[in-house]
């Protein structure tokens, strides 16, 4: 009897683990449909507070407040996209001067150490490093060119799934008072992250800006976007405006410092003070398992995956508190299994 029940738990076991790497197999081979699609549901739960709000505050029928609630969303990813475009065009026409820039900044380091006393030449020293610097910016324009380009056809199909998920949304919700409580949840999750974001971002703009730095808005966007990544996102949302700070024309050594304490005190405010607060302890993720998560999607859909990685893993912990058999489970997602 005892090894009956032992044969079932290592059958069922080896199921578990085939089936999973099976899903993992078919999520990343069904990427450029899944993408869209998972980004598509994110919008319609964040959005439909929105069209709620619509129908009931001013009485509007059910399609006019999703026709309006839809062109709101494609206006945002409208202005989003130009943004950024118009950014990477300045950040392109402003390359030779950013080069400069770098080089003299080379300089001042050079005439800052004893070259000459250890014997090292310094145009050997420098040329590396100015050949690098001019690769740099023209590989981050190229870089952040292809990423724009992903971003525009994602959106396109995102947009499509979306006006499907949305239009195609029953006017009464017919689902469990399960689904509806998980739906909910998730939709609490979402609308917080989001606005939390947005004011991370709107923060970093603007601290850059007052301190004249170019490309606020675009560092203040990818902030924004960093912010789902939790940790990395915050120290590379911090560090990311520091080449531009060490090259900008009138920039000093208290600015850069003043820079760099103000962003890295709102990322900390922000992410240790008031995110834990919002949230809750429901939304609870172990950095261990944050770090898993990153590199588990990110493996799958790439740089997309990593800024997904984290919410789709809020969504599987919320659906499996639901089902008392994954409480374990949960638990230890949350870092609370003892």
């Amino acid at each position: 009897m005892e090894t009956a029940e032992s044969n079932s738990r290592a059958q069922t076991t080896c199921l578990i683990i085939l089936a999973t790497i099976a899903a993992a197999v078919a999520v990343r081979w069904l990427r450029p449909a899944l993408i869209p699609f998972v980004l598509a549901v994110f919008l319609m739960i964040g959005l439909t507070p929105l069209a709620r709000m619509l129908t009931r505050r001013l009485r509007l029928p059910r399609i006019p407040a999703v026709m309006i609630t839809f062109v709101i969303a494609f206006l945002v990813l409208v202005v989003l996209g130009v943004t950024i475009s118009g950014s990477l065009s300045g950040l392109a026409d402003n390359a030779d001067t950013y080069t400069d820039r770098m080089q003299e900044l080379l300089n001042r380091i050079a005439d800052a150490l004893p070259l000459e006393r250890m014997a090292i030449d310094r145009e050997q020293i420098l040329k590396p490093f100015s050949q690098i610097s001019g690769k740099a910016i023209g590989g981050l324009i190229v870089t952040i060119g292809s990423a724009l380009a992903d971003l525009v056809s994602n959106g396109v199909m995102v947009l499509i799934f979306l006006g499907f998920l949305m239009f195609s949304r029953p006017r009464q919700a017919t689902a469990s008072g399960h689904w509806e409580e998980i739906e909910s949840n998730v939709r609490r999750y979402i609308v917080t992250k989001v606005l939390i974001s947005a004011v991370t971002g709107i923060l970093t703009g603007l601290i850059l800006w007052i301190l004249k730095v170019d490309l606020a808005v675009l560092f203040g966007l990818l902030a924004f976007l960093l912010n789902f990544i939790p940790t990395i996102g915050s120290i590379v949302g911090v560090i990311l405006p520091l080449p531009i700070l060490l090259i900008s024309p009138d920039i000093t050594t208290s600015k850069v410092v003043l820079a760099l304490v103000l962003l890295g005190s709102v990322q900390f405010v922000i992410g240790n003070i008031i995110e834990p607060k919002l949230m809750g302890k429901r939304f609870d993720l172990h950095p261990v398992v944050i770090l898993l998560s990153l590199m588990f999607w990110g493996m799958l859909w790439g740089v997309i995956g990593m800024f997904l990685a984290v919410p789709v893993t809020a969504v599987i912990k919320i659906i499996l508190e639901k089902h008392e058999r994954a409480r374990p489970i949960t638990e230890l997602l949350s870092g609370r299994m003892s």
